[in-house]
């Protein structure tokens, strides 16, 4: 009975391996059919360090056999695409899930699609399936475009750079503060830095680009890199035909080409550089961020020509004027004009393209013509003095009343001319006006506060004559919040925030200006240090 037994599980096996042979010739006489199960080319993830660009697709086979993954458009193409199991074996309907990664450089160069190439295991049936990532290549960088540039305004989008240590720019270190380092413009020097923000150059790559107002200089400088160190170069100059020159203007005439003292600048989405022109009364608009240099600019806001350089073009203020503007912001497909003299900020509903547009609406006052101080938003629509820069987060708009010596919060975002505020920080009400509210410096006052940031549950401001960087937990729901740290005069950590001085050591500020998140870290434009300064935050 036992050897029974065994001669029916043999003959079953012998069945079972004979059916399995039969199938798979079965098999080899019809098509070979490959199945994408699933895949993630619409939302794609984009990797900034290393500019690679990486989706995942999930693939079966109706029988036992190999498959390949090109970067091309056919299988006799040698280009692998790069990632995780972009080639291996399949069973027989058994799934597989490849991650794809691609050098951006590469995909501009090669295509934005893939081929799957397979064969059965006797190689006697094969099949192939191009798998396009076109629309999800465009939308994840047309999504981080604006995300960097237009999302935020005051220092631009929070960076992740992944930096280990705290670092100087343009000065060798923390004894170094002269204007140029002591000499003459150079590629390595600066002048009264001002502002600085880190852009998407959506002509170029969709590269991280670093820019710097260098006042002084009467330049911007343009880094086609975020640099980690006080090593780092600028690879552009604007405003100057080379990095020795210093003159306003360029030294000629007024024209397309020089600036008077630039303050700020800002990318829009799309890759239009704006640049904040202080002592000309005008921002300059270049079409895209320039690469080589000496550049004349495309178009001019605030004047009528380039040729004009006087505020509010000599005549009264209008929708189309400017009067020392300060900033200058696209933010959500608006365009926002820091208009320091004319104590305003005047908002394009779209972003301009032509010489002399006209905005659609002004903040901090009820018209375009109207150009009086003021305080109290409670009782007046005039209602600021000398605005610097303004931030968008979370839905909130601030504001840095300079001249009042406070930051205004809006709890929504203006749509139409006068709108007020609901909270102000650094006075103790809307008709507070004094510089350190008429006393000495303190965890609720500020002295002409500048740029403003926000991460995650934090607003930084820049309190520039107060030399120090405060920090607020958000959200802001009354006047006069106090700030919970500070950075300068020896603070790091829990605000005593009680000094004002200029400091040079590290950790110090002299005048502090623009302002960039960083993770961990922060980036700070030590104008009157002549450097910029990237240090540990304090909490």
């Amino acid at each position: 009975m036992r050897g029974i037994s065994l001669l029916v599980a043999f003959m079953a096996l012998l069945v079972a391996g004979c059916g399995q042979y039969l199938e798979q010739y079965t098999d080899e006489d019809k098509d070979l059919t490959l199945t994408i199960e699933s895949d993630t080319t619409a939302s794609p993830t984009y990797t900034f360090a290393n500019r690679l660009f990486s989706f995942s697709v999930t693939l079966k086979l109706d029988r036992a056999g190999t498959y390949r993954i090109l970067h091309a458009t056919s299988c006799e193409a040698t280009r692998t695409a790069g990632g995780d199991n972009t080639s291996g074996s399949l069973s027989r309907n058994g799934a597989q899930t490849a991650t794809i990664r691609l050098d951006h450089d590469d995909i501009l160069t090669y295509g934005k699609s893939v081929i799957l190439c397979a064969a059965d295991t006797a190689g006697y049936k094969t099949t192939s399936h191009i798998l396009s990532f076109a629309g999800g290549f465009d939308t994840t960088l047309a999504n981080l475009a604006a995300q960097y540039n237009e999302s935020y305004g005051g220092g631009g989008y929070p960076l992740n750079t992944g930096l280990a240590s705290a670092f100087f720019l343009f000065q060798s270190g923390a004894t170094s503060t002269l204007a140029n380092r002591g000499g003459t413009a150079a590629q390595n020097s600066a002048s009264n830095p001002y502002s600085h923000g880190v852009y998407m150059d959506a002509n170029d790559g969709h590269r991280l680009k670093y820019i710097v107002t260098d006042r002084a200089n009467h330049r911007v400088l343009i880094f086609h890199s975020i640099p980690t160190g006080n090593t780092g170069l600028p690879d552009v100059v604007i405003g100057q035909s080379d990095f020795t020159s210093a003159a306003p203007n360029a030294g000629a005439a007024i024209g397309a080409q020089g600036f008077d003292q630039p303050v700020h600048a800002s990318v829009s989405a799309t890759g239009i550089l704006f640049v904040t022109d202080y002592n000309n009364n005008r921002v300059l608009a270049y079409n895209t961020i320039p690469k080589i240099y000496p550049v004349n600019a495309d178009f001019v806001l605030g004047q009528n020509s380039m040729a004009v350089i006087t505020a509010n073009n000599t005549l009264v203020a209008t929708a189309a004027r400017l009067n020392h503007p300060y900033a200058t912001h696209a933010i959500g497909g608006k365009l926002y004009i820091v208009d320091q003299d004319n104590r305003r900020v005047v908002v394009h509903n779209s972003i301009p393209s032509t010489t002399a547009a006209s905005a659609s609406f002004v903040i901090g006052h009820a018209d375009f013509t109207t150009l009086s101080a003021g305080t109290n938003y409670t009782v007046s629509p005039n209602f600021m003095n000398s605005p610097y820069d303004l931030l968008v987060y979370q839905d909130h708009l601030y504001i840095s009343d300079a001249g009042n010596h406070r930051v205004l919060v809006f709890n929504t975002l203006p749509t139409a001319s006068d709108a007020r505020p609901d909270f102000v920080i650094g006075q103790p009400n809307a008709a507070g006006l004094n510089p350190n509210q008429g006393g000495t410096a303190g965890t609720q006052t500020l002295r002409t506060p500048t740029t403003i940031i926000a991460q995650g549950a934090k607003l930084a401001v820049a309190d520039q004559e107060n030399n120090r960087i405060l920090f607020y937990d958000l959200p802001i729901s009354a006047d006069n919040t106090a700030a919970t740290h500070g950075m300068g005069q020896g603070l790091s950590g829990t605000c005593g925030c009680t000094g004002a001085g200029a400091g040079t050591g590290q950790g110090a500020f002299n005048l502090p200006k623009g302002l960039i998140f960083d993770n961990g870290y922060i980036w700070i434009a030590d104008g009157g240090n002549n450097r910029m300064q990237v240090r540990a935050l304090p909490y």
